[in-house]
């Protein structure tokens, strides 16, 4: 039994007072957590709290309330401050993974980078005998699981051993080396944030004698007085609210047109239901998904063909209108002649008037955008209804599609927000149903030869098809798709691969070429077999 979670969204349309009160409080809001995120990175001291994203130990809590926003209250300011600190840990989070790459594996350095508690003890401005207390109060903790009890028990033991001034000067290398990658990360900053109140700043309420489903009550800004909007929903989110346990906390937004968006969790208990099967499951264009079964669900090439024909157009002459505006700033600057100047003006003026009253990119993302939602809705369903069936545990790629660095037109085939889309929504659905998925490293799963173990780039897309896999070894030949949803859920029960590839986990070409040997060593040991039988 666990429990799951889910935003259901509700609209209301303020009237102008308080519309502008509630956009007022929201633009406070938001200044607020870009002040936090300012002052806490002058705060070495609190680095370590930001480091585990603990904004309630006594030092954080301290410091917020000598901060305090004033003009917000203590809930929403409180808040404020939280949200700061998770966006500062995510941050420092992303220096911890580069600095990685400035570590040799096995070395203090490393165990100091490797353990969060030991990284934010030197961050902090900590010692040898800080990092020793550290890991005497995590090891007196109870129900520590068997195996994080021998890791912290490992890193003591190599702080004692290690000479003091040893320890002091890797803790005074990993601060240097944390402020040094620390300039490499963009310092989060919230142009429009989604305000969070909890049950001291609002409440929700059934509406009564009104045509609207809720009521939202939130402080005015007076004392006594509170702001009171009338909120509705669809008639399935009506049902979620009643069925299942709405949260005490929740969000709203202010939209530019006006209307107030207002996001409620919702909780449900859910029994997994996991079974015993692996299904492997490669999520693509042509295809959404592939299933290792050899079923398809969904498809996105017609979306790939509207992009092309409708949002590309409008986006190159949106691009092509501002590159022409640009070129006459360009020449008002360095132009003398007062004349020319003035038309220089008048030009500027008619290509940025065209700009603001152009929205056929907006119409075209808006309609791309929908009829995406469209397709990734019913592929969801289709798949998780599957599941709801067999109760297999979905095996998905772990895909950073960041990492895409290829032309233009592969990355957005590749990259496009589609496949990110699908993978949250489908991640969602399982947990939302108890069903049970894993993620594998996708490296080479498109072009290893599931009978051989053969991989070789040119398995895949010879003469242009990309969707035709044949191996260049034994002829196996089959869809690349299917291919790839084999492998993927090949690797998920492959437990010496598995183990490979958890032995470098921040080292990608490291970790590529333990696949790349693994692989060799399989296929080798497949071609002995092979030849062998026909002796």
């Amino acid at each position: 039994m666990s429990d799951q979670t889910k935003s259901i969204c509700l609209y209301g349309r303020p009237n102008a007072a308080k519309r502008e009160y509630l956009c007022a409080l929201q633009a406070g809001y938001t200044e607020a957590i870009n002040r936090f995120i300012r002052e806490l990175l002058g705060q070495p001291v609190l680095f370590g709290d930001i480091l585990r994203n603990s904004s309630v130990s006594s030092a954080m809590r301290a410091y917020e309330k000598q901060h305090r926003v004033s003009k917000l209250g203590s809930a929403l300011s409180q808040t404020a401050f939280d949200e700061a600190v998770e966006k500062l840990s995510q941050m420092f989070l992303s220096v911890r993974t580069i600095m990685y790459g400035y570590v040799d594996r096995g070395s203090l350095e490393f165990d100091f980078v490797n353990s969060l508690a030991l990284l934010g003890v030197a961050v902090s401005g900590g010692d040898r005998s800080a990092a020793v207390a550290v890991m005497d109060k995590l090891l007196s903790a109870r129900n520590i699981p068997a195996d994080r009890r021998s890791f912290y028990t490992g890193l003591r033991g190599r702080l004692l051993k290690a000479e003091e001034p040893v320890v002091n000067g890797t803790v005074s290398h990993i601060r240097a080396l944390f402020d040094i990658c620390l300039q490499d990360v963009k310092v989060p900053h919230v142009k429009n944030a989604w305000v969070r109140m909890d049950s001291r700043a609002c409440a929700l309420e059934p509406a009564a004698d009104i045509e609207a489903d809720y009521v939202l009550s939130a402080p005015s800004g007076e004392k006594g007085r509170r702001v009171l909007i009338p909120l509705s929903t669809s008639a399935h989110s009506r049902t979620r609210m009643k069925q299942y346990k709405p949260a005490k906390t929740m969000s709203y937004s202010v939209r530019a047109d006006g209307i107030i968006s207002v996001r409620v969790a919702v909780t449900k208990d859910v029994l997994s239901k996991t079974g015993n099967t692996y299904i492997g499951s490669d999520i693509g264009v042509t295809d959404a998904i592939f299933a290792s079964d050899g079923k398809a669900y969904g498809s996105f090439s017609a979306l790939g063909t509207m992009y092309d024909k409708e949002v590309l157009p409008a986006l190159a002459k949106e691009n092509h209108l501002r590159d022409c505006m640009r070129k006459r700033q360009k020449q008002l600057r360095s132009e003398t002649d007062p004349v020319q100047k003035e038309f220089l003006r008048k030009k500027i003026a008619h290509l940025n008037t065209m700009l603001q009253q152009s929205d056929a990119l907006g119409r075209s993302l808006r309609r791309y955008s929908t009829e995406g939602d469209k397709a990734i809705a019913q592929t969801v369903h289709d798949y998780v209804s599957d599941r709801k069936a067999d109760h297999a545990v979905t095996v998905l790629e772990d895909i950073d599609i960041r990492e895409f660095n290829k032309c233009r037109a592969l990355n957005r085939r590749n990259s496009m927000w589609l496949r990110g889309q699908m993978t949250r929504r489908l991640e969602e659905a399982l947990d939302w149903n108890g069903l049970a998925y894993v993620e594998v490293d996708p490296a080479y799963t498109s072009q290893i030869c599931p009978a051989c173990y053969n991989l070789d780039s040119d398995n895949r897309g010879k003469n242009g098809n990309r969707k035709g896999f044949t191996c260049t070894f034994c002829g196996h030949h089959d869809d690349a798709d299917h291919i790839g949803s084999i492998n993927i859920r090949d690797r998920a029960k492959d437990h010496d691969l598995l183990a490979l590839i958890a032995s470098e986990p921040h080292n990608k070409d490291r970790r590529h070429s333990l696949i790349r040997g693994y692989f060799a060593t399989k296929h080798a040991r497949w071609q002995q077999e092979h030849t062998d039988s026909v002796s």
